[in-house]
């Protein structure tokens, strides 16, 4: 095999072309004999005597061989391992385990992190039974030198690790291990060496996941806390201090229904930690507990399970939080995590809690420092008023804000460019959710103000990140006209053309400005009222087919020119969408003339972004593609034929959940739009995508951890809607849809006596269930609707009437948790 050292310096060569050809042979070395890779990774990574930045790269590509960030990938990667021969793994762990015991820390470092990924493979599948007592072993071991603290603090990182990535896996293979695991830990906790002490907090605060039987047993729990307290009160170290704090806000969200015998010695610690001139880190952390306190009272309160710590000590922390609030850097960065920051979200969490009950203790205040000649107590001040909108009755908040408005608007030309961008964020939060302030002031001249303070040479649109809220404040402004029965009116010309131009502007890619202004057009066309229609046909159409003529035709040199381009194809392609749904279907089925513009041309372009290959600009032009075929009816058939490899490509994308959700959407819409006879000649290819899909196991793996829409529900109901336009046209694939339907059904149930068992059960798994009734009751419903004219099917139907009982079993045995959407689709 090539010299690893060799090949590790190539990939930090400056030179791109030395660089590129290391980090090429190292693939694909990896790729050919992951065991001899891993080998000559890990000779470097315990040598001793080699330099350290060549170590540390050599940990690292150790990490990346056996872990990914993507699902699949890293799904991919663990069962590539755990193929390898055992004695080949061991050889190679046995490499990893003694750097443990480097002098270096940063190397001891690096090989806890390489552990702690192969352990979160083999830990699940009973594998590696002697990891965990060899590293509890290091860590209780009584001898006191340099070589042995290091050990220890290795043995204590890795561990926590360990918890960590188990955590985020549905195993219980820590449960047998989970006390002696706290055991070693706490007895690190208890070492005076601070290295020790810091690394042992840590991984407390990811074993406290490991803790629940621990928190049952008053003794055990009074110690744990114990110590947690004693380290966040640590006076000589405040890196102690911080992370014994990061435990209480660890436990504040694990274990809220805990807290009540601890509360006043956490509240004298938190307050006390947040006082000005604490370090940031300890102040943040203080802060963070409250956070994390209002977030599990705002979720139980509905129950009526909430102790109401927030109204308790809301009187001793919102002064703390206002005084915060006060303490901005004006150098951190636009993204950095301050102590200012975090006030300020703490804030926002204690008003969505207490409601009302804040306003006496924040309204005053901002009345007195808004006007304040010093920018940090303006800004804060506007934070402040921003901050607590979303919780109280907005009535009471009314005349505050409507007083507010015209100043607010003056702050946009403020001198700082912090109290602007506030001023933009507070604007948009009045709109979200004190709209009415906003219809008395006058929505015009609202509007005027974002639009003349969004043009680039004034002092807030000179700003991205202020234009960004501005767009914001107009998004938020038209959403809350809606649910009012209200539209922007005629000046939604103004801005969409105002929009538009800010989607164009040189810095339009820092902050997210693009995808904010295309957002905020997007929600005005949505929501306009139909007087505008004539303006979205002779304008807003022909000026987004040429944004996407310009976006398809742009040169792609590198990687910038290629997201640009993607990004750009997309957020017009989704403007498209709304447009086309607006539009009259005459307008969209016409020939070209004039300032008009051919279906044919539109669909032309958006088949051309289907071939790009992005996911995402994908995703957009279906969608947009799904508009047409629902405007325009059965005269969307003379594009299926160009549009059905996409559609079954999308479909059979099992591995990107978005792309299999909108592909299977589309092809329901086409379904519709061209009915009986026309779908014929496409409906093989059609199902064999949808039936592969919905029996995958790769379809909806994740779907609790990606927030994305689940795909199979969608599958299920895409099915009925081609039995219900198909009729008897749909015999030759009623067999192979019930046994699809079978499979899914299995899967609900056992998903569904999870929920109907567990009164604990998390809400992604609740919605999953209610999704898949609601999708295989809408295939159920479209196959009844077929079978009603063909005796064949109700045949095949006959034979599975227990199947479909079934379902509707589930659906009487989930009365607590189902939907009114699964409860209709059921007596449909």
């Amino acid at each position: 095999m090539a010299d690893m050292k060799a090949l590790l310096a190539g990939t930090q060569n400056p030179d791109p072309v030395t660089r590129q050809a290391a980090e090429e042979q190292l693939k694909t070395m990896e790729a050919s004999d992951l065991v001899a890779f891993m080998h000559a990774l890990g000779a470097v990574l315990m040598d001793e005597q080699g330099d350290i930045n060549m170590r540390i790269s050599a940990g690292v590509m150790c990490k990346n061989a056996v872990w990914s960030k993507s699902a699949d990938e890293n799904q991919a990667k663990s069962q590539r391992w755990v193929a390898t021969d055992a004695n080949q793994r061991n050889s190679v762990k046995g490499l990893i385990l003694p750097v443990l015991q480097s002098s270096l820390r940063q190397a001891r470092q690096n090989a806890a992190l390489v552990i702690s990924k192969i352990a979160s493979i083999e830990l699940p599948q009973n594998q590696w039974p002697e990891l965990l007592p060899l590293l509890t072993k290091a860590v209780t071991e009584p001898q006191s030198s340099p070589q042995a603290n290091g050990l220890k603090e290795a043995a204590l990182t890795c561990l926590g690790y360990i918890c960590e990535e188990i955590a985020t896996l549905e195993t219980d293979c820590l449960n047998n291990s989970s006390n002696v695991i706290l055991t070693a830990v706490v007895a690190g906790v208890r070492d005076p060496e601070e290295g020790i002490k810091a690394s042992a907090i840590q991984a407390l605060a990811n074993t406290l996941e490991f803790a629940k039987n621990n928190f049952e047993e008053e003794g055990e729990r009074n110690y744990l806390m114990q110590n947690m307290c004693e380290c966040s009160s640590e006076p000589n170290s405040p890196k102690i201090r911080s992370l014994g704090l990061q435990c209480l806000v660890r436990v504040a969200e694990l274990y809220y229904d805990k807290l009540q015998m601890y509360m006043q010695a956490l509240f004298d610690i938190t307050i006390n930690s947040m006082k000005l001139g604490k370090d940031d880190e300890i102040v943040k952390q203080a802060i963070e507990f409250w956070t994390t306190v209002a977030e599990a009272e705002r979720d139980r309160s509905a129950a009526g399970q909430s102790v109401m710590y927030i109204s308790q000590a809301l009187n001793y922390l919102v002064p703390e939080l206002l005084a915060n609030m006060t303490q901005q850097d004006e150098d951190a960065d636009s993204n950095d995590y301050t102590r200012d920051k975090a006030a300020g979200i703490c804030l926002c969490e204690c008003a969505a809690v207490v409601k009302q009950e804040i306003l006496p203790m924040v309204l005053p205040w901002v009345n007195e420092n808004v006007m304040q000649p010093d920018w940090h107590k303006r800004e804060a001040a506007i934070l402040a008023l921003g901050q607590v909108l979303d919780g109280p009755d907005p009535n009471t908040l009314l005349d505050t804000c409507q007083g507010a408005l015209p100043r607010l608007m003056e702050f946009l030309r403020d001198e700082n460019e912090q109290v602007r961008d506030t001023s933009a964020y507070t604007l948009g939060r009045i709109a979200q959710f004190i709209v009415q302030a906003v219809i008395n002031v006058g929505i015009d001249q609202f509007v005027h103000g974002i639009l003349t303070n969004l043009q680039p040479n004034t002092p807030a649109g000179s700003s991205a990140q202020t234009a960004r809220q501005l767009c914001w404040s107009l998004y938020s402004l038209s959403e809350m006209l809606y649910d009012h029965e209200m539209s922007i009116g005629p000046a939604i010309e103004q801005c969409s053309a105002v929009l538009l131009q800010t989607a164009e502007r040189p810095d339009a890619d820092d902050g997210n400005l693009r995808a904010t202004a295309y957002e905020a057009l997007n929600a005005m066309t949505k929501n306009a009222e139909d007087n505008v229609i004539p303006f979205l046909e002779q304008t807003m159409m022909r000026t987004l087919y040429e944004r996407l003529q310009g976006a398809c035709s742009i040169q792609v040199v590198n990687s910038d020119d290629a997201n640009k381009r993607n990004e750009l194809m997309g957020l017009v392609c989704s403007a498209l969408q709304y447009v086309i749904q607006r539009v009259r279907p005459e307008f969209l089925s016409q020939d070209i003339g004039g300032n008009t513009m051919a279906c044919s041309q539109l669909m032309q372009l958006l088949l051309g972004v289907l071939a790009s290959g992005h996911v995402v600009a994908q995703e957009e032009a279906l969608l947009a593609i799904g508009s047409v075929a629902n405007a325009i009816g059965d005269k969307f058939s003379v594009f299926q034929a160009h549009l059905q490899p996409h559609l079954v490509q999308a479909i059979s994308s099992h591995d990107k959940s978005n792309l299999c959700f909108v592909g299977a959407t589309v092809a329901g819409d086409v379904a519709r739009a061209l009915g009986g006879q026309s779908i014929v000649p496409y409906v093989p290819q059609i199902f064999e995508a949808i039936c592969n899909a919905a029996v995958s196991p790769e379809v909806d793996r994740y779907f609790g951890e990606l927030h994305t829409s689940p795909v199979k529900p969608m599958l299920f109901s895409t099915i009925g809607d081609y039995m219900m336009e198909l009729g008897s046209n749909s015999q030759p694939y009623i067999n192979a849809i019930l046994q699809v339907l079978v499979t899914g059904d299995k899967e609900m149930s056992e998903l569904a006596a999870t929920v109907a068992n567990d009164s604990q059960i998390d809400e992604d798994t609740v919605h999953y269930v209610n999704s898949m009734l609601d999708g295989i009751l809408n295939c159920w419903t479209g196959i009844i609707q077929a079978a009603r004219t063909d005796p064949n099917l109700k045949v095949a139907l006959g034979q599975q009437v227990a199947t479909a009982m079934n379902a509707l079993n589930i659906v009487s045995s989930l009365e607590k948790t189902r939907t009114n959407t699964v409860t209709n689709a059921a007596l449909g």
